[in-house]
């Protein structure tokens, strides 16, 4: 079972998108039950390759302490779409078990509209007041450095957007000087319940990794970041355009016959299409 166990694994860090198309056709029980053993962030991206209702499915039958390791690993705007798929009392349950900021950013989530910019911000982002030092940004960038992107935003006393500071030149300016001497006013910014439409359009994109949400005050609510933007538009491509080829109908095609429902039929569908690859390329040659 061991070597079942690492050759699924392997072949989802190695074929995400071809292993996708076995797990979303195994059950989600099943699913979870051949992932469950990989690294968070492994299961985070083939949670978020799946159709999101599938996804959530699959999340609902991880241990809880899965669960708490891969969800702040999902995007949160992947991970809201999940838990909207979800039964109130199942979506309380994984929301109970993940990390208090995760949690947090995902609840905040769930209250906007589906398809807003609002419900796919994270909103762990971190906002510095307009009236400290150079230094105390940099402290306070250092020890939340998975927040803080190329921009750091700048806020008042009522939070609301009024700055951004470059990270590269708060690392260059002197300890002593003021944030709100350095940052530049002219902030780049997205409404809360702006639609899918027009976060693809927003000119933003073409130079930035990351667009601050603000609400109908200008107030600082979240960030949306490049990877949701990406993911937005192949969605709107469609998923026929991965152009995966034969490799991932054939495991899509040996999934659905073999009706596989545990960790060693799945690992064993994935291990018979290996094998038939190299004889075909045996044959070719």
């Amino acid at each position: 079972m061991n070597a079942d166990w690492n050759l699924a694994d392997a072949f989802l860090a190695s074929h995400p998108v071809e292993a996708t198309y076995v797990l979303e056709r195994a059950g989600a029980e099943a699913s979870a039950a051949v992932i469950c053993r990989s690294s968070p962030s492994v299961i985070a991206g083939t949670l978020q390759r799946m159709d999101p209702a599938q996804a959530a499915a699959v999340l609902a039958h991880l241990p809880a302490e899965r669960t708490h390791q891969v969800l702040p690993e999902i995007s949160p705007g992947a991970a809201a779409l999940m838990l909207r798929a979800l039964a109130p009392p199942e979506r309380a349950r994984l929301l109970d078990a993940a990390p208090e900021e995760t949690a947090r950013s995902l609840r905040m989530a769930l209250v906007h509209p589906e398809g807003s910019a609002a419900s796919m911000m994270d909103s762990n982002v971190l906002a510095l007041p307009l009236e400290i030092t150079v230094g105390e940004a940099r402290r306070r960038a250092r020890r939340r450095s998975r927040r803080a992107g190329n921009y750091l935003y700048v806020v008042d006393g009522q939070r609301k957007l009024v700055g951004a500071v470059a990270l590269g030149e708060l690392t260059l300016a002197s300890p002593s000087a003021r944030l709100a001497a350095l940052m530049r006013s002219a902030v780049v910014r997205i409404s809360a319940q702006a639609s899918v439409n027009m976060i693809l359009d927003h000119e933003g994109w073409r130079e930035l990794h990351a667009i601050p949400v603000v609400d109908s005050g200008g107030v600082l609510i979240g960030v949306l970041r490049r990877e949701q933007y990406e993911r937005l538009r192949e969605e709107r491509a469609g998923r026929g355009a991965d152009n995966t080829g034969g490799l991932g109908m054939a495991l899509a095609e040996l999934a659905w016959t073999a009706m596989v429902s545990t960790v060693g039929e799945v690992a064993s569908a994935i291990r018979l299409e290996k094998v038939e690859r190299q004889e075909e390329r045996r044959d070719d040659v």
